[in-house]
């Protein structure tokens, strides 16, 4: 994505530098004690934000993809700001599977979602599923229905989902 390009398409007067701070502001100001993948990896909390930055800069149609794939480059930045990458923690799956009351195997259970991501979005990689929320949130309920488990969280789901994508 050329942000410069997006901008102009979305008729904004903010130049990418410009963006890119009224995003992180924005971000700190109404996710406060979220990371970057946080936001993205919750599809209604992602959609809440875009709506915010749609309403400060004034821009209704802007899509959702703008702001979050913005936010996912600032993210992938040496330069990032700090607090906005989620620190590395050992969430063992097999207990967070075993909480929600799934009773797959971790390897059973990646497996699914790797396979759902291919089979409903396989010309999406997973940075860019995760940018549209309406998608990552059917892939979820998709993966719900699956595993038989109501009870996974979307954060859950799509932070797997990207934890297996970091491991390829």
């Amino acid at each position: 994505m050329r942000l410069k390009a997006e901008l102009a398409a979305c008729k904004s007067s903010d130049t990418p530098e410009q963006f890119k701070k009224r995003l992180l502001g924005l971000f700190a100001e109404h996710m406060p004690g979220k990371t970057l993948d946080d936001l993205v990896c919750e599809p209604s909390q992602a959609r809440e934000y875009c709506e915010i930055v749609r309403k400060d800069t004034d821009l209704e149609w802007m899509p959702d993809v703008v702001p979050l794939k913005t936010l996912l480059n600032i993210r992938k930045k040496k330069d990032c700001p700090k607090g906005l990458k989620r620190e590395r923690t050992n969430r063992r799956l097999d207990k967070r599977l075993k909480d929600a009351g799934c009773k797959m195997k971790p390897d059973a259970f990646r497996d699914l979602l790797v396979n759902a991501h291919v089979d409903m979005y396989k010309n999406q990689t997973v940075d860019n599923l995760v940018c549209h929320p309406r998608e990552a949130r059917q892939l979820c309920q998709f993966v719900r229905n699956k595993a038989k488990c109501p009870d996974l969280s979307d954060e859950m789901i799509l932070s797997t989902l990207m934890n297996v994508r970091k491991a390829q």
